[in-house]
């Protein structure tokens, strides 16, 4: 009898659950704002003031660019849409047609942000393009997903700081002359996913600091590709970082960077690897370092890489500096390095072979004979190496 009481108590509060969350659906609200006045709101933040937790906004075509100083007692910043609600969906019409922020660039006493909210909340952001004010998106321990957007003429794309998660897929950032980062992260808990993104402008496509990234399919055409910092772990995958970059990858500070099926090209170092960091690489092209070496590695860091190209268009494909302690190895075996001539590739590495105060060498040998599979060349790119 007690057995069977207790699997009706089960079934119950199953039920219960089952019943609570079909309410919860049913009572969020989906809001419109249009411009033209057809909608529930026609400024974005009079629809933000209204929504509850699980609402969604749609926002019509059109520019929104009407910012609040007071939506929030604690902001300091100006911004067009402050957010107090959880687990809010904010919907546009496509990155073509709706726009959150000015054409020009806004920049009142105190700062502004587009898209800001309260500590803490979840937010999923798609289909806008957002532009016009210091940083597009500032984010403080929550949650944030965008989708198909495009982020541009702000000195920082997304900021964030110690949130729970970060996705961004499909979006495109290009920063205005003398920004800083297309994504600036700081120690997120969960793994970051940025993936199919576009990275233009000025400063660092992806700054991560003590956070673990996957960059996946993504394109660098920035001033620096990514820059990482206080133990971050990022991980790239299919990526390609060409143009005018004056450097691909910049570990520094006890961070890992794990490249794989990519084609880095830069005009000073393609990767810089410092201060007790590491790189391993894969299927890449390292490509570039007219005006520094290709690789560089420095103060107790590591470097193992593998069936990769290491091309230079510079003095040095590697350089390694600033070991004293330890003999440290960096394993750059069963590389191409766009020539056979083992003799010729040792007088383009500068190691503790050549100044003994370095302890540290970079070991070369066997090299692969010939071009190796790389999942990012093209001929054309790899055929300008030789000419």
């Amino acid at each position: 009898m007690c057995q069977s009481l207790r699997m009706w108590s089960v079934k119950i509060s199953a039920i219960a659950v089952c019943m609570l969350a079909v309410a919860l659906d049913a009572s969020a609200t989906t809001i419109v704002v249009r411009k033209d006045g057809t909608g529930d709101h026609e400024i974005v933040q009079h629809a933000l003031q209204v929504a509850a937790d699980g609402d969604t906004i749609r926002i019509g075509p059109g520019r929104y660019d009407e910012f609040f100083d007071d939506a929030d007692p604690q902001q300091v910043k100006s911004t067009v849409a402050w957010i107090t609600a959880n687990d809010l969906t904010i919907i546009g019409a496509g990155s073509h047609q709706t726009y959150l922020g000015p054409a020009s660039y806004y920049a009142p006493q105190g700062g502004a942000s587009i898209v800001g909210g309260a500590r803490g909340l979840e937010c999923e952001i798609s289909g806008v393009t957002l532009e016009g004010a210091f940083d597009a998106l500032n984010w403080r321990e929550g949650g944030l997903v965008i989708r198909e957007c495009e982020i541009r003429n702000c000195m920082i794309g997304v900021n964030v700081f110690r949130n729970s998660f970060l996705q961004v897929v499909g979006t495109k950032f290009s920063t205005r002359e003398g920004g800083s980062s297309g994504i600036s992260m700081y120690h997120v808990e969960e793994e970051v996913v940025l993936e199919n993104c576009e990275f233009g402008g000025t400063g660092v496509g992806v700054s991560a600091v003590g956070s673990i990234v996957s960059v996946t399919s993504s394109e660098f055409t920035c001033q620096s590709g990514i820059g990482t910092a206080d133990g971050a772990n990022v991980q790239v995958t299919n990526c390609t970082m060409s143009g005018d970059l004056e450097k691909c990858i910049d570990a520094f500070g006890n961070s890992v960077v794990i490249v794989a099926d990519s084609y880095l090209e830069s005009n000073d170092s393609v990767v810089e690897v410092t201060v007790g960091s590491e790189f391993q690489a894969t299927s890449t092209v390292l490509a570039g370092g007219q005006t520094g070496a290709t690789i560089r590695i420095a103060t107790g860091s590591q470097a193992t890489i593998h069936a990769c190209h290491i091309l230079n268009e510079g003095d040095y494909s590697v350089v390694v500096e600033g070991f004293t302690g330890d003999l440290v190895v960096q394993d750059l075996t069963e590389n191409y390095w766009g020539t056979t001539d083992a003799a010729q590739v040792a007088a383009w590495i500068l190691d503790g072979a050549d100044d003994p105060g370095v302890h540290s060498l970079v070991h070369y040998l066997p090299m692969a004979d010939g071009q190796v599979s790389t999942e990012k060349q093209s001929w054309d790119q790899l055929k300008a190496f030789f000419r």
